[in-house]
């Protein structure tokens, strides 16, 4: 998918790995941060939350997410 200026997701991701920051990678490429946000998003999902939503048939990804521990030796699970 190309983005702004002929850049793709990739490149953007790429170059994101590298610098570690979103207005770093903007800077470089000459677009707003919030295109290198957008196009990186995808690449930021954790794998065990994406196969979870594919196992209930949903593309929507939490922002938040919440683990059931096992209880520790006192009987306290979170």
């Amino acid at each position: 998918m190309a983005l702004n200026k002929g850049n793709t997701a990739q490149d953007y991701w790429r170059v994101y790995q590298e610098l570690g920051n979103v207005s770093a990678v903007a800077r470089q490429f000459g677009v707003d941060p919030s295109t290198v946000r957008k196009a990186i998003k995808p690449y930021q999902q954790d794998p065990a939350l994406a196969e979870a939503a594919k196992a209930v048939g949903t593309n929507m990804m939490p922002s938040l997410a919440w683990m059931k521990t096992k209880p520790d030796e006192n009987g306290m699970a979170y």
